[in-house]
């Protein structure tokens, strides 16, 4: 495989160094090793994965001269290795039956490959170190009881010696794969003290840019996903959003700012999110920015009865969405740059936000100039949401 890095020919390094780079590896070089993907076994296997299927779709398999590339390729989908490929789908369905979980045929021979990869790898001497907290992530631990019970079968059909770490590596591609999602479980949990940090971080740099908003919505609609991010094992396949480009478009200026997480977590967790989780995280960004704006606060002071106030109360939230009303009972919870504009029956002339004069029964032409009133409002919030 790393011939193919050594002597690239008519392959552009810079394509290469785009496709590692795509499957978080890192290519190192120096006079003493030479040229090196760097990022452990189980990375290696993935990038291998991703290649070899490439390399297929693209007939490029015996573009190359080295035997080796061709030895690798045959053994992974060569024609004389079906046999080992139809033991393995049935040794993979065997489990689905026993652990009573379903993978769809895509994924299946996925798996299949992704099989024959690591005891290609384990037959060549490769082995993985594995976290054995691993075991309390796994979706479906009845995968693990087969693959331990049966794992002399794979010992004796491959000619190789699984350990437990290999056991548990396979057990966990298959539990991750049983809802049809690449998500590789044998990275370790997040931290989630260092998520919040991150979070946290994160929330006091946009402070910079927008108006404040609330930040424990922020945080329970965050942690989630940087905490299904943290188990990911390929961040572009895993993290892949088929709207990225049409949330660019939308919203640029939030994209911009998502973008601001990156040097966070790179600083904190030594991990960048690509383009695509940038785009899921812009979403959150206007949402937060359509509540903010969208979210309006009245202060209704206008002297009347209680079953005025209470029909015109409802007629105002009947009439504007969003609306929170606040009135003399409940002002003490609000400051006054919570308050977007005043209803009354007097004039208020101390402040300095709008004030409306209202009947002590809300007329048709009241409502219909008020509703005026507030999409004005709405529209300078929108202008004033960034702050640069």
């Amino acid at each position: 495989f790393m011939l193919t890095i050594k002597s690239s020919g008519n392959l552009k390094r810079k394509e290469i160094e785009e496709f590692f780079e795509t499957n978080d590896v890192k290519i190192e070089k120096t006079r003493k090793t030479g040229i090196e993907l760097i990022y452990g076994e189980k990375r290696k296997r993935k990038c291998l994965l991703d290649w070899a299927t490439s390399m297929l779709k693209e007939d490029k398999v015996n573009y190359y001269s080295y035997p080796e590339i061709i030895n690798y390729m045959d053994y992974v989908f060569g024609d004389f290795n079906n046999h080992y490929r139809t033991y393995l789908r049935n040794f993979i369905l065997s489990v689905e039956n026993f652990a009573k979980f379903k993978i769809t045929h895509s994924e299946l021979e996925r798996i299949i490959t992704l099989f024959l990869i690591s005891f290609e790898r384990i037959q060549k001497g490769y082995t993985i170190t594995i976290n054995h907290e691993l075991k309390k992530k796994l979706k479906n631990v009845k995968i693990l009881e087969f693959m331990k019970e049966n794992d002399a079968k794979l010992n004796s059909k491959f000619g190789i010696q699984l350990n437990d770490n290999e056991i548990l590596y396979l057990s966990s591609l298959l539990s991750s794969n049983s809802t049809s999602t690449y998500e590789v479980a044998f990275q370790e949990s997040s931290n989630p003290k260092l998520l919040f940090e991150i979070i946290d971080i994160f929330y006091n740099t946009l402070q910079d840019y927008m108006i404040e908003f609330d930040k424990d919505y922020f945080r329970v609609k965050l942690f989630p996903y940087l905490e299904k991010v943290m188990q990911k094992s390929n961040f572009e396949y895993d993290l892949y959003n088929p709207n990225e480009e049409t949330i660019k478009v939308l919203y640029p200026k939030l994209f911009n700012l998502a973008k601001l997480i990156n040097p966070i977590m790179n600083e904190i967790v030594n991990k960048e999110l690509p383009s695509s989780g940038i785009a899921t995280i812009t979403l959150l960004l206007a949402d937060i920015s359509l509540i903010q704006i969208n979210k309006l606060v009245c202060y209704y002071v206008v002297t009347n009865n209680i079953f005025e106030q209470d029909l015109n109360i409802h007629t105002l939230k009947n009439n504007i969405p969003n609306l929170e009303v606040v009135t003399d009972e409940t002002i003490i919870n609000f400051s006054a740059s919570d308050i977007d504009f005043i209803i009354s029956n007097e004039p208020i002339d101390t402040v300095k936000i709008p004030v409306f004069i209202a009947p002590l029964v809300f007329t048709p032409e009241f409502l219909i100039l008020l509703k005026q009133n507030v999409k004005e409002i709405i529209e300078k919030k929108a202008n004033s949401f960034f702050k640069k």
